[in-house]
Parts: C-alpha cells; sequence; structure tokens
C-alpha cells in the first residue's frame, strides 16, 4: 500500500482503468529461515497450488471460468 491509503494500489488505481476488474491479492512467506533459524517447510510449488486453488474457488463460485485472468508480480523487501 502506498502512505496514507487504506487498500492496496491494484484495488484503488485499476478499476478506474477497468471497471470490471475483479483485483486480489495473494501474499505469502517467502522467508527460508526465520530469525530462529527454523528453517521454513513451505515450498513454491505449496504457493502456487494454494493460489491455484484459490483462483479456482471463487471463479467457479461466481461462474467466471471463462474470463482473462492477469497476474501482476510485486517483490516487495
Amino acid at each position: 500500500m502506498a502512505k496514507g491509503q487504506s487498500a492496496p494500489w491494484p484495488q484503488t488505481l485499476l478499476p478506474s482503468a477497468v471497471s470490471h476488474a475483479r483485483i486480489f491479492t495473494f501474499g505469502y512467506d517467502a522467508y527460508v529461515v526465520d530469525w530462529r533459524g527454523v528453517v521454513s517447510q513451505d515450498r513454491i510449488a505449496g504457493h502456487a497450488w494454494s493460489l491455484l486453488a484459490a483462483i479456482s474457488h471463487y471463479r467457479e463460485a461466481d461462474s467466471t471460468v471463462n474470463t482473462d485472468v492477469a497476474f501482476i508480480h510485486i517483490y516487495q523487501c
């Protein structure tokens, strides 16, 4: 989110450009090792599966299975 904003930028900026867009954000813990030295058990395939399942669920729930999907990757440090 930008400073002073209450929602992520895609949610605030894209609807004005693409009025029929539905905006979702997806986050995951990308840390390999935490501050205690514990190695994460999460793998990229697990994150990908979670994203796929979430998209599938929403598209089936509102019959938008045949609409286009666009992905925007935002790297955040």
